[in-house]
């Protein structure tokens, strides 16, 4: 059998690759070459070079094309692989930043901004890329969390508050993100800590108010029976005083305990399983005659009265019990602080689109300063705290009114000028005929 018969031997591929190379690397050069041998036309034209010369200068040239190295194809292709991996690695954190819906910064190891996604830009305003990133984030923490991480000191979350525009806290975490060792990038995470910072503050505001609240008349009626049980233990006149005194504090100890656990109920109990069609006309005849003795006591009158084609079918869906709470909250506030002998007039009218029943509850009173409008609703915020509690108010009943108005999906509006007497109007859906 006679020997295969090979295209070429070793040899012969090897020249043929030294070939192949040589005419890659001209071909690599040529513009390089063009250019190099039109200037060495333009010398040999204008007799600077003569034809020797020129002729061994152009040959030198190609030579050193011939053996100057080239980057090779493998090389072209994982350059090409890796550029191609950084850009989907990029594209991959933007993905992921803007799916993140926290403020997210991408930055270089410079400290400069690479990348801010959309949170970023609506929670401090747009900064421009290429910006040192502590000319816009002045906290004092931030930049010791910037300047450590790319020091490569490892670093944990740190809080910081933004005063500009309005006051936020957030915690910010910086992580290396990129895998490149000469282009290191670092991934700085921002969380909004406001509305937890915001809900303690309000939960310590409420601890300290409501410790407060209890703590007056409970010294008060301490002293009270210390006394009895001491030096006015056989002064009859004395002893009935302070009994009175001592009913008076106890009772508003146990309003305040009331108001409490029904405020404590209707902000934990969001749902509306207990809902179920209700007679607004029903609820406010019922809380009307409910305070006749209250408004005979001041000598005031309520004035119930109904816009055109409502006195009948007055509709809703929502807590019986709970929107005559509402109510009476209302109504008994215009009382007390209305004018003795006075008129609280209750109106129920509905909205424009006849989506809403609106319930305005009036009163004849002194009126409230516009500054407090915005806070009638807060616990234990008080106008005028003296009065307040001259007419046994908790400090609870506009708060605990928001709270049902929220869960029966209702809105509260508040219109007031002193001298003229306050409005609170209510507007709850009404349930549309079919």
């Amino acid at each position: 059998m006679s020997a295969p018969q090979f295209l070429f031997d070793h040899e012969e591929a090897g020249d043929v690759d030294r070939v192949t190379t040589y005419y890659s690397r001209l071909k690599a050069h040529r513009w390089l070459m063009v250019g190099a041998l039109f200037i060495f036309a333009c010398l040999l034209l204008g007799g600077w070079l003569k034809p020797m010369q020129a002729f061994l200068s152009s040959f030198a040239i190609i030579i050193l094309a011939m053996l100057a190295p080239v980057q090779s194809r493998k090389a072209r292709i994982n350059a090409e692989a890796n550029a191609l991996s950084q850009t989907a690695n990029d594209l991959h954190i933007h993905a992921i930043s803007n799916a993140i819906n926290d403020p997210i910064m991408l930055i270089s190891s410079t400290g400069t901004l690479l990348y801010a996604n959309e949170d970023a830009e609506r929670a401090f305003g747009r900064i421009e890329i290429g910006t040192p990133i502590v000319l816009r984030l002045r906290s004092e923490e931030v930049r010791t969390l910037i300047r450590s991480t790319l020091d490569g000191v490892k670093t944990g979350t740190i809080e910081f508050v933004e005063k500009s525009p309005l006051e936020r806290w957030f915690s910010v975490s910086l992580k290396p993100v990129s895998s490149d060792a000469t282009k290191p990038q670092y991934l700085m995470h921002f969380h909004d800590l406001s509305e937890t910072k915001k809900t303690d503050k309000v939960r310590s505001d409420f601890i300290a108010n409501a410790s407060h609240e209890l703590r007056t008349p409970l010294a008060s009626l301490m002293g009270f029976i210390e006394t009895l049980a001491g030096p006015a233990r056989n002064d009859e006149v004395a002893r009935d005083r302070f009994l009175k005194i001592m009913q008076d504090q106890a009772g508003r100890m146990s309003r305040l305990i009331d108001d409490l656990l029904t405020l404590s109920r209707f902000e934990t109990a969001w749902g509306q399983s207990s809902f179920e069609e209700v007679e607004l006309k029903a609820v406010l005849t019922h809380v009307t005659n409910a305070l006749s003795p209250m408004v005979s006591q001041t000598g005031s009158t309520i004035k119930l009265s109904f816009a055109g084609g409502l006195d009948e079918a007055l509709k809703l869906r929502g807590n019986r019990d709970e929107i005559i709470q509402l109510f009476e909250n209302l109504i008994e506030n215009a009382i007390k602080y209305g004018k003795d002998n006075g008129q609280v007039n209750v109106d129920v009218s509905e909205d424009a689109a006849g989506q809403n029943f609106i319930v305005e509850v009036r009163d004849d009173g002194p009126g409230i300063s516009e500054e407090h409008l915005p806070r009638l609703v807060e616990r234990f915020y008080r106008v005028d705290v003296d009065t307040s509690r001259g007419k046994q108010g908790t400090g609870l009943g506009l708060a605990i009114v928001k709270h049902i108005i929220q869960r029966h999906k209702g809105r509260l509006n508040v219109k007031s000028k002193l001298g003229q007497g306050t409005s609170f109007f209510v507007a709850l859906p009404k349930i549309q005929s079919k």
